[in-house]
């Protein structure tokens, strides 16, 4: 699609704000004005908003409803330039790659639309959640997305999605939590539960079937060595009984420092986490009890909290994997202790709430002298970050040479 570069008065032109919000899509030409006055914070704020910035749309409103056709959304990509609208209820916003607002267009009833300048997107991985009024859960159809002729492999599953390992749907009842907790593990290929084995920890534990798959190839092959996967679901849905009185959202009161809206359980879920769960996992099914040969991984609120749990307790976690970090940054750290975690950071540029926590978190830690490596990937909220990033960071921590 060809971006008109002259603004006639017909045309749909929004106004640049004079004080952006520079972790939330300014428009560029803000960002590109924004002086952050040698303060090192605003600094890289401003540098990861020029990375994914607004521009004005340029596009009649004509252009825009050829654009959707007969559908509720449509994107067209440019260069470095992604216009995406939407008609109809709720159609204010994009969610996945972007988590964006779309203006409506004057004059109409409901269709919404907006420009935006992406650094590298055409190397990115691109998934829109489009949830139609009414809808209960989300389908394929409901997930449009696009690859760049550039964008870097991710994992696949192979073999039709066949596994020759063994996954495992279980409970655990937790102490600290007062609850039962539901478990998803993933054991290699010829475990000897006598054995001993690299093992990751994962928040959202029902990744724990889907990673499984990805990682057994790998296996196979000798670059990753046998390794047992343990994940513990988050939220409602990964607890047996009914905790809806406590919180609503027991996933972020579990996974953030401080809770949500005054329900805390933090403290009590990183001591089921740390230690009911990997003690049962050392007994139960051959977890390596050396914590330099254990991982804990997450990604939004999760990765916040794998984060935490590497930094709190590297005497339970060697390396901490954090994909997308969410709300509960570390922003100082004391030097690092002798057994200190690794941390490993990945977040998309297109997602600048996430990448900027990644950063902070992973300037503060280095500044303390932990080990850190920190990705940057063309792509924004969605799980491609950790499909292409997932067998290379284990490849780091565990990896056979």
């Amino acid at each position: 699609m060809m971006i008109a570069t002259a603004v006639a008065a017909s045309l749909l032109v929004l106004v640049d704000s004079p004080d952006p919000d520079l972790l939330d899509y300014p428009y560029c030409s803000a960002a590109e004005a924004f002086d952050p006055a040698g303060d090192a914070d605003l600094a890289l704020r401003r540098e990861i908003a020029l990375d994914a910035c607004r521009l004005p749309l340029a596009l009649s409103l004509g252009d825009v409803e050829s654009m959707l056709g007969d559908e509720d959304f449509a994107f067209e990509i440019d260069g470095e330039e992604l216009v995406a609208a939407r008609r109809g209820s709720g159609a204010n916003r994009l969610h996945g790659a972007l988590n964006a607002s779309l203006p409506e267009l004057e004059g109409t009833d409901g269709i919404h639309a907006a420009r935006f300048r992406l650094a590298e997107l055409q190397a990115a991985w691109l998934k829109f959640y489009v949830f139609p009024e009414g809808a209960t859960q989300i389908t394929l159809d409901m997930m449009p997305g696009w690859e760049g002729p550039d964008a870097p492999p991710k994992a696949v599953v192979e073999n039709d999605g066949g596994i020759e390992g063994e996954l495992i749907a279980t409970e655990l009842w937790s102490e600290a939590l007062g609850e039962t907790r539901r478990l998803y593990v993933y054991l290699p290929p010829g475990h000897d539960p006598a054995a001993s084995y690299p093992a990751v920890f994962f928040g959202d534990g029902g990744v724990v079937n889907h990673f499984g798959r990805l990682i057994e190839p790998r296996i196979a092959d000798g670059s990753l060595p046998p390794m047992v996967l343990v994940g513990a679901e988050s939220g409602q849905q990964g607890i047996v009984e009914d905790r809806s009185d406590v919180e609503r959202d027991l996933r972020n009161a579990d996974y953030l420092p401080g809770g949500i809206r005054g329900v805390d359980r933090f403290d009590a879920h990183l001591i089921f986490f740390a230690d009911e769960l990997v003690e049962h996992a050392i007994t139960h099914w051959g977890a390596s009890p050396d914590p330099v040969l254990r991982g804990v991984f997450g990604r939004s609120s999760g990765g916040a909290f794998s984060l935490q749990a590497g930094f709190r307790r590297p005497d339970r976690f060697g390396h901490a994997f954090s994909m997308s970090t969410g709300r509960g940054p570390v922003r100082e750290a004391d030097p690092a202790p002798e057994n200190a975690a690794r941390f490993y950071f990945a977040a998309g540029l297109y997602e600048p709430t996430f990448l900027y926590n990644a950063h902070i978190s992973a300037n503060a830690l280095q500044a303390a002298g932990y080990e850190v490596r920190i990705e940057a990937l063309a792509a924004g909220h969605t799980q491609e970050i950790d499909e292409v990033m997932l067998i290379p960071f284990l490849r780091d921590a565990f990896g056979v040479d």
